[in-house]
């Protein structure tokens, strides 16, 4: 009876098993399995410049595909700086900051179900920055041509008795504390006490007028091949003048062969410091101007209106990246610009005066010009 029972129970189990499985084959979704969403693909994130200076605009694309076809959506995003439109596209135009760095600018593509993140790096260069491309329009040429060759922009003087300038104005002053570089070399042969420089025009609002300073290089002058030179005008005189009897000489920093690259730069401090360096190393450091001030109760105020380079007549000369101009602390656009009431900007055109061959015995330093006309 047992064994009877054991065999029931036993059909009875397999019968159960049989009916469970057989539900369950009926029951199983035999419907596809879902697709694998692929995420999209960021083939390239540009910007157009890469390179410029405070407040000016870069244009940014995103080029991005789907191997799905979906739809796709953008985000963007910035560390420093501002976007001017909509940030949901493929194309986004940023607006730069008033401080001196590198901006990484974040973009996100989605499809839906995943995102792909990437982005790009722009450098912020200073007040002034500019990378010739096809024009000069940033630019004013006084007594010389001007000409943009494999992105290298060329000056010639053409005159037999004025400097040939490139500048730029600025539209509104700097006051100290800036530094100003630029990368120049000369192309053709100068003779001895012809000079090549780096340019700027000061509102001095002090009671001696500075309007011009120059760090010149002399190719070919034996002996000596830079000088630190300053336009005064006071008492109803003028002169070029350099700033101390120290402010030239013979340094192996400066190279003088043809197309032979010199990156200069001169910083004004706050407290007329002047510091000039080749490159990342110093070539001479003056306190004249304060010594200066403190001798004849003066002061020499240094704001910063124009910025360019000079060279002799006649002679060629060429940068490949344009003037960089920075300001020691980060700067608002309504800190840059000149408030009603302030001294106004120096608007007379470059003074004619003739261009000095730089021989030291002739020219007379800063101090004794202040010296001679205080008498």
């Amino acid at each position: 009876i047992m064994n009877k029972n054991l065999t029931k129970w036993i059909c009875f189990m397999g019968s159960a098993f049989i009916l469970i499985f057989l539900f369950n084959a009926c029951n199983k979704d035999d419907s596809p399995a879902a697709p694998i969403n692929n995420a999209p693909i960021i083939n390239s994130v540009t910007a157009q410049p890469d390179r410029l200076a405070y407040g000016e605009t870069s244009n940014i694309v995103v080029n991005a595909t789907d191997q799905d076809n979906d739809n796709l959506t953008y985000e963007w995003t910035c560390d420093n700086g501002n976007f001017t439109g909509a940030t949901t596209s493929s194309t986004a135009s940023w607006l730069a900051p008033y401080q001196q760095g590198s901006c990484y600018l974040d973009v996100k593509v989605k499809d839906g179900t995943a995102t792909t993140t990437s982005g790009v790096n722009i450098q912020v260069m200073g007040l002034f920055f500019d990378e010739f491309s096809s024009d000069l329009a940033k630019w004013i040429t006084s007594y010389s041509d001007a000409w943009i060759s494999n992105s290298e922009v060329h000056i010639k003087g053409n005159t037999n008795g004025f400097y040939g300038t490139l500048y730029h104005a600025l539209s509104s002053y700097v006051a100290p504390q800036y530094t100003l570089q630029i990368t120049i070399t000369n192309i053709n042969t100068m003779e001895a006490n012809e000079f090549y420089a780096l340019y700027s025009k000061v509102n001095d609002s002090g009671s001696i007028t500075i309007r011009y300073w120059m760090f010149a290089i002399e190719p070919n002058t034996s002996g000596e091949n830079w000088a630190l030179l300053c336009f005064v005008s006071g008492s109803g005189s003028s002169a070029w003048v350099l700033l101390a009897s120290d402010s030239f000489g013979e340094s192996s920093l400066i190279h003088t062969g043809i197309n032979q690259v010199n990156e200069l730069s001169y910083t004004i401090e706050p407290d007329k410091t002047v510091i000039l360096k080749v490159g990342n190393q110093l070539l001479y450091q003056s306190d004249e101007i304060l010594n200066i001030e403190n001798t004849f109760g003066m002061q020499i105020t240094m704001d910063l209106v124009r910025v360019g380079c000079r060279t002799f007549y006649q002679r060629e000369v060429k940068m490949d990246d344009a003037t960089v101009i920075t300001p020691s602390q980060p700067l608002s656009a309504e800190s840059i610009n000149i408030e009603s009431g302030s001294q106004p900007l120096i608007q007379e055109d470059d003074v004619k005066s003739p261009i000095p061959m730089i021989n030291k015995s002739e020219l007379i330093t800063l101090r004794e010009f202040l010296t001679r006309n205080s008498n």
